[in-house]
């Protein structure tokens, strides 16, 4: 996709070299402002006789959708 948007990959371009040196305490501040793990939901699909034993340790609430 990048390659569609940008052109191929040329040694010199830096993109990866950017992305790379990111550090946590870059993104701290912004993760911090907008991600609010106690408004997060994750959804998980699959059998649930097959999976609840694993996610049980994970379970916030008594909440469940069958």
């Amino acid at each position: 996709m990048d390659e569609r948007l940008r052109g191929p990959y040329h040694p010199r371009d830096r993109r990866l070299q950017k992305v790379n040196a990111v550090k946590p305490a870059d993104v701290q501040p912004m993760t911090a402002q907008y991600i609010k793990p106690d408004q997060m939901t994750i959804e998980v699909v699959g059998d649930k006789s097959m999976i609840s034993e694993q996610l049980a340790p994970c379970a916030a609430t008594g909440d469940s959708n069958n």
